[in-house]
């Protein structure tokens, strides 16, 4: 398969993906961290570089260490031998920059030119990520239905479960908040435990949240 040392043949299976990258957002005098996610590649010769893009302008991050921290990589191997890692870039803004993007960029033997992926602009908020009900037997008439929602922000987010054709009774729900590491994201968790008669009706699940112009929901009926 090997061409040479450092060129590998065109039918090489093993080239680097990036399969996702946090959002930035924008949040003044904070430190801030990005990260995406890089796998499927071998050997783990990689060179990931961060790019600081504003406007035209674009500046390599790693030749500005005392404004950027950038950890080591650290490359995990998989079951199949083949590498992934999760490089990161953090820094701290001391003034409104919201056409300030960076762009991750990846270089490799398997690859005749980088990869890059962009943050994208920066944002003051990330809509949730939504997840379908999951629906578990409580007690002897009742079902426990829960909902997902993942990595938004900021975390003030409303989530009501009501029944929509008994004139819209409000359900008693529990709702938790989690924050993801150190993305400054958030998930919630809401739980709901339900008759299971109310079920033959429609059940709704509806949030609310400053990145949706209207609010968000899911229906449930069995």
């Amino acid at each position: 398969i090997l061409r040479s040392s450092t060129q590998y043949s065109i039918d090489f299976p093993w080239r680097p993906k990036i399969q996702g990258i946090t959002p930035f957002i924008l949040q003044l005098h904070q430190e801030i961290t990005v990260r995406c996610t890089i796998s499927g590649y071998f050997s783990n010769n990689l060179t990931v570089t961060w790019i600081e893009k504003k406007g035209d302008a674009v500046t390599d991050c790693t030749q500005n260490r005392r404004n950027y921290h950038i950890p080591d990589i650290r490359h995990e191997r998989m079951a199949d031998n083949s590498y992934q890692c999760s490089p990161s870039l953090s820094f701290t803004l001391i003034s409104d920059k919201e056409d300030l993007e960076f762009l991750c960029r990846v270089e490799h033997p398997s690859l005749e030119h980088p990869i890059e992926r962009s943050t994208g602009p920066a944002r003051v908020n990330v809509p949730p990520q939504e997840t379908d009900i999951k629906v578990t037997p409580s007690e002897s008439d009742r079902v426990l239905c829960s909902l997902i929602l993942r990595k938004f922000y900021p975390q003030n987010i409303d989530i009501i479960w009501s029944n929509v054709e008994l004139n819209n009774p409000i359900l008693s729900s529990n709702n938790k908040i989690i924050q993801t590491d150190d993305e400054k994201l958030f998930d919630a968790i809401s739980e709901c435990v339900i008759p299971w008669k109310s079920l033959k009706s429609l059940v709704r699940v509806t949030w609310t949240h400053d990145s949706l112009k209207e609010p968000g929901y899911r229906d449930l009926r069995i």
